[in-house]
């Protein structure tokens, strides 16, 4: 019974040990990489191990070689009593997003992670050439599963360029935003976009199935001038309110 009380010690040990020296930094945003087909994950300066966590001067999420989104002082660590049950909580810290997650075995997520400045720019995803903008998003993305919600708000958005239906619109009708937007397995769901600014209001609704976006653009307009309104006119539903159906 000794004997086998020191195996199980020892094996355990090794285990350990080998964990604690192979799933470096490196290694475990390679893993982490094995998850994400389409992007990648680099990192700046990491340090930690799979006992302690990580610690990493900036982590980005890259496509193509372009940086999508920037965290910077990121702190990752992990809970393994949910093991038992099949699951590690993982908490997350950084001066961008702070949460913590629930991960099944099977790849599920579960879990709240809290926004806050987190720079977006639309020319990082090459989205639509004609609307194009950046800015900084506070809100909260909350997983569940297969599906996650993220709602968000923007005070601040730097219009680049915004045109519609070959219509040119004001960058003052949309400065400040606030929405819900949820991801599922085969569809992206608007659930609803507010915009405000000083020339009005407006809202996006839609959604996109297999990379084919369908979206409602809603327009009620302020002190605008014909220039901006005349080519309007067509999506006229009633007076003062405009409705435009487009993709990106």
């Amino acid at each position: 019974m000794k004997k086998l009380s020191l195996v199980i010690i020892v094996l355990l040990f090794t285990v350990i040990m080998t964990a604690f020296f192979y799933l470096t930094p490196a290694t475990f945003i390679d893993i982490a990489n094995t998850f994400l087909p389409e992007v990648s994950i680099n990192y700046d300066e990491g340090s930690g191990n799979i006992f302690t966590g990580y610690k990493f001067k900036k982590i980005s999420l890259m496509k193509n070689r372009v940086e999508l989104l920037g965290i910077t002082n990121s702190d990752i660590s992990f809970n393994y009593l949910p093991v038992i049950i099949g699951r590690v909580g993982i908490n997350i810290k950084s001066e961008e997003v702070k949460g913590r997650i629930k991960a099944t075995f099977t790849g599920a997520l579960h879990g709240d992670i809290a926004i806050k400045e987190l720079f977006f720019d639309t020319a990082s995803f090459s989205l639509n050439e004609n609307i194009q903008f950046s800015t900084r998003l506070t809100g909260i993305l909350k997983l569940k599963g297969d599906t996650a919600l993220l709602e968000i708000k923007t005070d601040d958005i730097n219009w680049k360029k915004l045109k519609v239906l070959d219509i040119e619109l004001p960058f003052t009708l949309f400065t400040a935003a606030k929405g819900g937007i949820e991801f599922g397995k085969s569809k992206v769901l608007i659930k609803s976009i507010n915009f405000e600014g000083p020339k009005g209001n407006a809202r996006i609704v839609g959604e996109v199935v297999k990379n084919s976006p369908k979206l409602e653009l809603e327009i009620i307009p302020k002190d605008w001038g014909e220039p901006y309104l005349i080519p309007l006119e067509q999506y006229k539903t009633s007076p003062g309110f405009y409705k435009l159906s487009f993709s990106i």
